[in-house]
């Protein structure tokens, strides 16, 4: 857990170092934020909803150029979510083939034994698998923006860079070999041990849960563009970010599936030690 949070902590010391570095000579304000996320999922049968709501949270440094301009930089805990959905299938005669001639003695079959439909034709044997799942994401973000602000509200842009510290994936598979169902298991009673001992899963649900950031981008990066109002040091804000890779390190010829979160909550900025006070505009 400390390796996870170290980066959000270096992210809080180096605000807090800037902090102590300015404090004196800027107009700076330091402060909470804290709302939540809303997040596009897959329209697909993926696990969770069409929108994953999470939470974000940290801090704000803000520097003000002069009345109407301003830096910001934040460091945010975030939590994300991505869903998936494909499909697979495979041939199984040769595995078939190859367990009868191993094995198929020690349970009465015959080694020359075929799979054969009610019509007596060679049935073709193909597991299809479907897969539904989701991915639970904890990200750290270092948004850099710049502000304009006029009277009570504000409107700012510029770009992010984020980490990922966790990722949780959970998987459902569902497995069915239609070609199963058409078998003369009445004349051929010891299949059905065949096909219970090859085909476990068959029009069966395994759910999977792993922690891994195997084929998941660490590095997540992209353009925001949001805005705020306030009163007094109290301000509510809202905000879009666009990621710009896939979140994926290998698509395998998928559509691309990059960030898009909507983030929105409330924050407040305290003037540092070092403000005078009157060259921090008053928002009231």
């Amino acid at each position: 857990m400390t390796l996870k949070i170290k980066p959000f902590l270096l992210g809080l010391l180096f605000t807090a170092l800037l902090t102590n570095a300015n404090a004196q000579k800027s107009n700076l304000t330091l402060g909470p934020e804290i709302g939540a996320l809303l997040e596009p999922l897959r329209s697909t049968e993926a696990l969770g909803n069409h929108f994953h709501l999470g939470i974000n949270g940290g801090l704000h440094l803000k520097y003000d150029v002069s009345s109407n301009f301003s830096v910001s930089f934040r460091t945010l805990a975030s939590t994300r979510k991505k869903s998936f959905f494909y499909e697979s299938s495979f041939r199984e005669e040769g595995r078939i083939n190859e367990w009868i001639k191993s094995f198929g003695p020690m349970f009465g079959v015959d080694t020359n034994f075929l799979l054969l439909d009610t019509n007596g034709n060679f049935i073709k044997i193909t597991t299809y698998n479907k897969y539904n799942g989701s991915h639970k994401q904890l990200f750290i973000d270092f948004p850099l923006t710049a502000n304009y602000k006029y009277q009570n509200f504000s409107v700012y842009g510029g770009f992010y860079l984020s980490l990922l510290l966790r990722n949780e994936t959970v998987t459902e598979t569902y497995s069915e070999t239609p070609a199963l169902d058409l078998i003369n298991t009445d004349s051929f009673p010891e299949i059905n041990l065949i096909i219970k001992l090859l085909f476990p899963n068959h029009r069966q649900t395994e759910v999977n849960y792993n922690v891994s950031k195997t084929n998941i981008l660490t590095v997540d990066y992209g353009l925001l563009v949001g805005t705020s109002y306030h009163v007094n040091q109290l301000y509510f804000y809202a905000r879009y970010m666009m990621g710009i890779p896939d979140y994926r390190v290998e698509t395998n010829g998928e559509d691309k599936y990059a960030n898009h979160l909507i983030q929105f909550g409330i924050g407040f900025n305290f003037p540092l030690s070092g403000n005078t006070g009157k060259n921090v505009p008053s928002l009231e």
